[in-house]
This record gives C-alpha cells, sequence and structure tokens, in this order.
C-alpha cells in the first residue's frame, strides 16, 4: 500500500455541547472518515500533559528531581491493584513504548497536577461523545445501555502516553484499530497515517487542534443503522533519527470504552432499526479478541 499526500479531513468545534463543523455536512463526512479534527478549548491548557509526555520515560535522576520522571517501572503487576494490561510496556516490535492508566489508578499514580488535568480532557472527550451520539441512527434512550454505561461517565476511560524512539529500527506503531466509542490524541508531530481503502494517508497535526477517531465499538453499533460510522485501521510510520537532534516523538490519546463491570455493561451490542439493540458477545471476549489481533505476532491487526 502507498502513502497519499492529502486528504480533506473535516474540523469541528465543541460549542455549548453541539459539534460544529466548518462544512455543512461535516459530521457525515467525518463518519465516513473515521478522523477528524476537534479545537482546543480556549479553557484546556496541556501544559501538565505535554510535560508528562516528555518526561514520563526518562529514570529518575536524583540530582534534579523531576516528579513526571520515572514512570517506565511502572510495570501492571506493580500497580496497585495490578492490572496487566496497564502501566508501562515496550512493544518490542515497534518504536513505541507507552505508558497506560485507567481512571481508577490516576490518584493513586499520577502526580496530583497530573490526575486533574486527565479529569479535564475525560470531560472533554465525554463531551465529544455526547455531541456525536444525536447525530447517529440511535434513539436516545438507549444511549447508556448501547455505550455500556461510557456516555453517562459510568465507562472506562484510560489516557495513554507514547514515546517513539528514533534511535531504534522499526515500525513506529503497528496498525490497529481503537476499541471502544472514540479516542482523542495530542500530538505535535507528523507520523500518524490512516488507510483508507488500502490507501494511506497521513493525518498531521495541526496547531490547537486535537485529532478524533472513531473505534470498533461504534462501527459495530452503527453498522446496521443510516448512519454508520468506520473505525479506519491507522498506524504511526518509523520516525527517523537525524542529525539536527530532533526529540524523540511523543503523544498521548485518551480512549473511552465500556465498562468492564457487568453491573453497568450487559455487553457489546449493535443496533438496528426496527429491532432495537442486538446483543453481540460479552465484554471481555471483544477485548480479548482485540488484544490478540491487535498485538499478537499472528494477529491481523484488524478487529
Amino acid at each position: 500500500m502507498s502513502t497519499k499526500l492529502a486528504w480533506n479531513w473535516q474540523s469541528a468545534r465543541l460549542h455549548e455541547g453541539r459539534l460544529i463543523f466548518d462544512s455543512p455536512d461535516g459530521i457525515k463526512q467525518a463518519f465516513k472518515d473515521g478522523f477528524f479534527y476537534v479545537e482546543q478549548p480556549l479553557d484546556l491548557t496541556l501544559d501538565t500533559a505535554d510535560q508528562f509526555a516528555r518526561s514520563w520515560y526518562l529514570p529518575e535522576d536524583s540530582e534534579a528531581p523531576d516528579r513526571f520522571r520515572g514512570f517506565s517501572r511502572l510495570t501492571g503487576d506493580k500497580l496497585d491493584p495490578p492490572a496487566a494490561w496497564l502501566g508501562y510496556t515496550d512493544h518490542k516490535a515497534d518504536q513505541s513504548e507507552q505508558f497506560l492508566l485507567e481512571r481508577a489508578w490516576w490518584e493513586g499514580v499520577y502526580p496530583h497536577e497530573m490526575t486533574v488535568q486527565a479529569g479535564a480532557l475525560c470531560d472533554f472527550t465525554l463531551g465529544i461523545l455526547r455531541a456525536v451520539l444525536p447525530n447517529l441512527d440511535l434513539p436516545l434512550e438507549l444511549w447508556d445501555k448501547a455505550t455500556g454505561g461510557c456516555s453517562s461517565s459510568r465507562g472506562y476511560y484510560a489516557l495513554l502516553f507514547n514515546h517513539y524512539r528514533p534511535q531504534i529500527r522499526a515500525r513506529g506503531l503497528a496498525i490497529h484499530q481503537d476499541t471502544g466509542w472514540l479516542s482523542v490524541v495530542r500530538s505535535t508531530e507528523p507520523g500518524l497515517e490512516v488507510d483508507r481503502n488500502g490507501e494511506w494517508y497521513p493525518i498531521d497535526p495541526v496547531p490547537g487542534k486535537f485529532i478524533v477517531n472513531f473505534g470498533v465499538l461504534m462501527e459495530i453499533l452503527t453498522r446496521k443503522t443510516s448512519t454508520p460510522v468506520v473505525a479506519r485501521p491507522h498506524r504511526v510510520v518509523e520516525q527517523p533519527e537525524t542529525e539536527s537532534g530532533k526529540s524523540d516523538r511523543a503523544s498521548y490519546v485518551f480512549f473511552t470504552d465500556n465498562s468492564f463491570d457487568e453491573r453497568v455493561c450487559s455487553g457489546i451490542y449493535e443496533y438496528e432499526p426496527g429491532a432495537g439493540l442486538i446483543y453481540v458477545k460479552p465484554v471481555i471476549e471483544f477485548y480479548s479478541e482485540y488484544l490478540h489481533n491487535t498485538f499478537d505476532p499472528e494477529g491481523s491487526g484488524h478487529y
């Protein structure tokens, strides 16, 4: 597959609970594209998260104390409570190393100001999700059940920090689709590419804007409706090492997913007009399949 030079990605701003797109059919096109831009609100400052993104993977230094360093030692088994899929991960086949925390772990792991920052990113991302839902062919009374509690603040919310090491000769990050409803990406350097029917299109950072992409749960829910949403496979290409001393690529992503609590979420659903919500499979089974397809060497990279 070759890389295309450009695509006209849609752009929007969140205003009083609504997504206002630059073009009249922006939301419909975004559903087809699987990605779009959204403006950073004036009251959402990112200084803390940006600093954490540049520091978390660095070793602790007693001569220059920095509470944002040293987090690569926190693998999932060292968290309280332990969680195998959270904490630090070094993807051996990729340039990326990652640090992932779900909301329940923020307060016990992050410095206080980072916990506050994560909460603000959560509120913003949920605002985008709630602004998307009225544009779907899905009755209001089904939103909570359909999203596994996510739209009503009872879901699974995780913040992932990526660090790409250009000194490692490998792909940046494997081809994958995101799991949940939508993800909000903060990046300041190019490298992210989107697969549109066998051709790769870059979606580069735009100052003052986030990149938003739809996940597999959104695709499953809407695939039989009049407003199907596409969860596009995407990747990060190999980051080159330069003589100019370019800093390592860093980014972070906020994810929204179904609750893992069976009292809140009874499973994964698709919606069929006239028939209602149709049960697809248990949440744990879905995520087990996703992890295999995405990260196992024999996995397809697609759900």
